[in-house]
């Protein structure tokens, strides 16, 4: 009977130390170690994560996720027109729930957060960015030129005025 038990209990704490150990690795990668911290990345070290993605959804994607944020990129290097660059950037500024956290230096990439908080799905926010492209190619079609050169004068944040 003895023998019994001890053979038992001995199985049970085998079982018991491989389930732990098996289970450690998980616990540690879903508490963040080991994953970079995105927040404190510079533009162009997010721009070397993103430098080889392929965009299948749209000029967006999401890249990167962590606790508190979603991290999205924009690539504007297919937009034919510099208005709808200019209008998507100023459309994200007004956003309540996107952050603009930068923009590569020439501006073809552009970086935002988006705080879990919002409960904003990344369906949510690609067609937020859709509508603000939408939204700037109907109003290139309601200008003349001299009405954007002027509105991307007063609105080109980027450029040296």
């Amino acid at each position: 009977m003895y023998k019994f038990l001890l053979l038992f209990t001995t199985r049970i704490l085998v079982v018991f130390s491989m389930a732990l150990i098996l289970l450690i690795p998980q616990y540690v990668v879903s508490q963040g170690i080991n994953k970079v911290d995105i927040s404190s990345l510079t533009v162009n070290e997010l721009s070397k994560m993103v430098e080889s993605r392929e965009f299948a959804s749209g000029p967006y994607e999401n890249f990167a996720n962590d606790q508190t944020n979603n991290y999205y990129v924009l690539s504007t290097q297919d937009i034919e027109h510099k208005f709808v660059t200019l209008y998507i950037l100023e459309q994200s500024y007004n956003s309540n729930f996107m952050v603009n956290i930068g923009s590569s230096s020439d501006l073809d990439l552009h970086f935002f957060l988006v705080n879990k908080v919002h409960g904003k799905t990344d369906l949510d926010i690609y067609t937020e960015l859709n509508t603000y492209i939408d939204k700037a190619n109907n109003a290139i079609e309601s200008m003349n030129q001299e009405q954007l050169r002027l509105w991307e004068l007063q609105h080109n944040k980027f450029s040296s005025k």
